[in-house]
């Protein structure tokens, strides 16, 4: 049976726009119809492009339908393409969703519904994102989109802080917490993944052992993302042995967690991006001694380290009345293997 649901993973920063949006669902959706169409056609955004070249790129398709499709789309780059300044808002955004919704009716009869997924939720969950979010407001309501959010478990409340429809459009039989696996969780799990690709010891961990689990749940913290890919390297890591051991594990756990470190640290501003890397370089430090380091104000050090709390880059434990900062696994690895 044919898949009837297109999925289009989102990566959304705090320098996102609703152009950054409308143009990654838009070249999906054109790569779902043809191969490579998407980025084609999107690679015409930087400059003026007529409506002959934008035809040019839909041989293949009937004549009639490449004239429709291709004024679709060239009315969509001339407004996505509008810089922050002159984009009107709410009007610029209806109009790039009904062309959108125009592309839909020459996909493949077979989708019936366009999966937006954005990871990283935090992200947009912030002041200056609110006209956004209140643009992607309008998106949830669209059919054939449908939007999914991954985040913090308090990720809802901020959004609803900041748009407070967000509440509504989200409630609570909606939302489905993951909470943080434990060792017989990891084993169930792995087991699964397993029993689809095995011959021989169905219902086992082989060819992991236990003490590669517990290298696995150790560097996750029990986190299913963290989990699975791990788990997946240190398979590669082990093709030559009998058996998936500690060492395999931890080299895999050490590597994953330092690229996703380095992906999370990569959509910071320079300024947050120095003070993880401070944070990094000293023990324990409190508010006061980076304060002191970085020739700041406490109250700014204590703003800037909620925000990256919330975001899931460092921890705070108090010792006393101070409060110490320490970074998360993925993010110490990665600054780590920098510093």
């Amino acid at each position: 049976m044919e898949k009837e649901i297109l999925p289009i993973k989102m990566e959304i920063t705090q320098d996102s726009t609703v152009q950054d949006i409308m143009n990654d669902l838009m070249r999906e959706m054109l790569d779902c119809m043809h191969f490579g169409l998407g980025s084609m056609v999107l690679s015409l955004l930087g400059k003026d492009a007529s409506l002959k070249e934008i035809k040019g790129l839909l041989k293949g398709f009937e004549t009639s339908k490449a004239t429709e499709i291709s004024a679709t789309i060239f009315s969509f780059v001339n407004i996505s393409k509008r810089s922050e300044k002159t984009f009107k808002g709410a009007q610029d955004f209806n109009s790039l969703l009904n062309y959108l919704k125009g592309v839909t009716e020459f996909m493949p009869n077979r989708i019936k519904t366009i999966m937006l997924l954005i990871d990283e939720g935090e992200y947009v969950a912030k002041d200056n994102s609110a006209n956004l979010l209140q643009s992607m407001r309008l998106l949830f309501q669209t059919s054939p989109f449908m939007v999914i959010i991954a985040g913090s478990p308090v990720l809802f409340d901020k959004l609803a802080s900041i748009e407070p429809s967000f509440g509504n459009l989200f409630p609570e039989q909606n939302r489905i917490i993951l909470k943080l696996l434990e060792i017989d969780d990891i084993k169930q799990l792995i087991i699964k993944r397993l029993d689809l690709i095995k011959k021989d010891l169905k219902g086992t961990i082989a060819p992991f052992t236990d003490d590669s689990l517990r290298v696995i749940l150790e560097y996750s913290a029990g986190n299913p993302r963290y989990i699975i890919r791990i788990s997946s390297l240190s398979i590669l890591k082990a093709l030559e042995a009998e058996q998936i051991t500690s060492e395999h594990a931890k080299k895999a756990s050490k590597e994953i967690l330092s690229t996703m470190g380095r992906e999370r640290f990569q959509r910071l501003e320079s300024n947050d991006q120095n003070l993880l890397i401070k944070i990094g370089k000293m023990t324990a430090p409190s508010v006061t001694e980076l304060a002191r380091e970085l020739s700041l104000d406490e109250a700014t050090i204590s703003r800037r380290l909620n925000q990256l709390e919330e975001l899931g880059y460092v921890r705070s434990t108090r010792d006393g009345r101070k409060r110490i900062a320490i970074l998360e696994e993925p993010v110490k690895t990665f600054i780590e293997s920098i510093t």
